[in-house]
């Protein structure tokens, strides 16, 4: 999560011309934070299907290689897992990109 929020920040300094441009036009905030967001949002979820699935298999080999009877995973503790790791990454994201959102954009283009 700090790995994804470093990049976050990265990609705000880039794109903050972009985003106070966006800004005057009249685009709403909802609407920056989704264009900022989405490509950390495809990348969170392509790991969490990879990171589910990977895991999975690879729980059921360990214990399978330990124990001849034990209570196999089930899809939901996978699915509650990954929902943790999006609603914290989501929340992590949306707190910084709504702060570059709401910043004045007189400020961030005089000086460029």
């Amino acid at each position: 999560m700090i790995g994804m929020y470093n990049l976050v920040s990265l990609d705000i300094i880039k794109r903050t011309k972009e985003v106070e441009i966006r800004k005057i036009q009249g685009a709403p905030v909802p609407v920056i934070v989704f264009l900022v967001s989405k490509k950390f949002l495809i990348v969170l979820l392509v790991a969490s299907v990879l990171g589910c699935a990977g895991g999975y298999y690879m729980s059921l080999k360990l214990m399978d290689s330990i124990w001849d009877y034990f209570v196999k995973i089930s899809a939901g503790i996978l699915l509650l897992s990954a929902s943790i790791m999006i609603i914290t990454t989501l929340l992590t994201i949306s707190v910084k990109v709504v702060r570059a959102a709401l910043k004045n954009p007189v400020d961030s283009l005089r000086y460029e």
